[in-house]
């Protein structure tokens, strides 16, 4: 019997779901739940930034309030280099780049411009280590709702990738009686899901590990038992 190839349904914001979709193959439908609106926030000199989302870095609008960044992932490390920072990436979530921060024997000040939903209390942590750390709220998510393309997709089988807490429980408010296969960037990500839902964890927080993970369950023949 041949395997069905499910689809994909990526709801994180217009630029991010594009590249991502880019990688994918088989029926990918993009419906963003959010879109970032930046803000107009002063901006403290620092010695360094603490980088957690592409996002910021776009936020910064060309500003350069420190020379170098310290940088959650590949992603943002990479927008942060175009950008014109020193910028290090930590490969992986939140933790690991508190853990990098406090192992490379920076001093600080630093700053972390971040959204208004922000994970990992950073800065207060890094304060609290003796690394002097300031957090500005530099942009927002703004909603948008599901496209009709979105919700007939719903009604079926379909592969659902989060990658935040903030876009779990974004999905969840919007589609309360789906019942998708979620394919989730970090343990964080999976703890916000109801129980009954079904849902599977990259092995790394990365974008390769997503794209393994969403192209293993779109081959799934039949939905998998929650893992």
């Amino acid at each position: 019997m041949s395997r069905q190839c499910l689809p994909v349904l990526l709801t994180r914001p217009e630029d991010g779901s594009a590249r991502f979709a880019a990688r994918l193959t088989g029926h990918v439908v993009l419906s963003p739940l959010s879109e970032p609106a930046f803000l107009d926030a002063p901006l403290p000199p620092a010695e360094g930034l603490i980088l957690t989302s592409a996002t910021a870095v776009a936020a910064l609008r060309g500003a350069r309030p420190a020379p170098r960044a310290w940088c959650v992932g590949d992603r943002t490390a990479e927008a942060a280099r175009v950008a014109g920072f020193d910028a290090r990436s930590a490969q992986g979530d939140a933790e690991a780049l508190f853990r990098l921060v406090l192992d490379s024997g920076e001093t600080g000040p630093l700053l972390h411009p971040r959204g208004r939903e922000s994970r990992g209390d950073l800065a207060r942590r890094l304060t609290a280590a003796g690394i002097p750390t300031t957090a500005v709220v530099v942009y927002e998510m703004t909603a948008r709702p599901l496209s009709a393309e979105a919700r007939t997709l719903l009604k079926g089988p379909v592969v659902v990738p989060l990658f935040s807490p903030a876009s779990a429980r974004r999905f969840l408010t919007v589609a309360k009686a789906a019942h998708p296969v979620f394919a989730c960037l970090s343990p964080a990500v999976a703890e916000v899901l109801p129980p009954k839902a079904v849902r599977h964890v990259a092995a790394r927080p990365d974008a390769d590990a997503m794209v393994e993970l969403v192209t293993l369950l779109q081959r799934l023949e039949t939905a998998p038992v929650q893992g």
